[in-house]
């Protein structure tokens, strides 16, 4: 008994570092956004702080995962097409211009991506769609959802 309880670990604690496939990345955005979806040109232009307003002339509240979570790994690939640390010097530089005033917020998890998107009207972030529960919405990104064939954010491999 005690040996299948050790194995039982040591398979959670392996399977807990295993790579990720087949992950959605949700966008969300706090429910009382009137947003229900967008285009992978604006999710790009919103997360490089590019479109910096929503259509309506709100200031957009970017929140991005901390460095190293399979979420921001999909997003540097997909969205972004550069390292965390090719994105770090891109803001930066972006500051130093002048063309933005603020980094965007950064969060540990899932969870506190949820919640500050519940807390701030404005906010959009990403997180696992797996985690994704009534608290948010989750928007559509060319007319798709997470889970759909045709959606765009997902992790197709090990490197994603």
């Amino acid at each position: 008994m005690r040996r299948s309880i050790a194995i039982l670990f040591c398979f959670l604690a392996i399977a807990g570092n295993a790579p990720v496939h087949g992950m959605d990345i949700a966008i969300v955005v706090n429910k009382d956004n009137p947003v229900d979806g967008l285009t992978m040109r604006e999710v790009e232009a919103i997360f490089e702080l590019r479109q910096q307003f929503w259509k309506g002339g709100e200031r957009i509240y970017v929140i991005l995962q901390q460095a190293h979570r399979a979420e921001k790994n999909v997003m540097l690939k997909k969205v972004y097409r550069k390292t965390d640390e090719g994105l770090n010097k891109y803001l930066l530089q972006r500051m130093f211009t002048g063309e933005i005033s603020d980094f965007p917020q950064i969060e540990s998890s899932n969870e506190k991506v949820k919640q500050e998107v519940r807390r701030r009207p404005n906010a959009i972030g990403f997180i696992d769609a797996a985690t994704v529960d009534d608290s948010v919405k989750v928007l559509r990104i060319d007319r798709s959802l997470p889970g759909s064939e045709k959606y765009q954010l997902k992790s197709g491999d090990p490197s994603s």
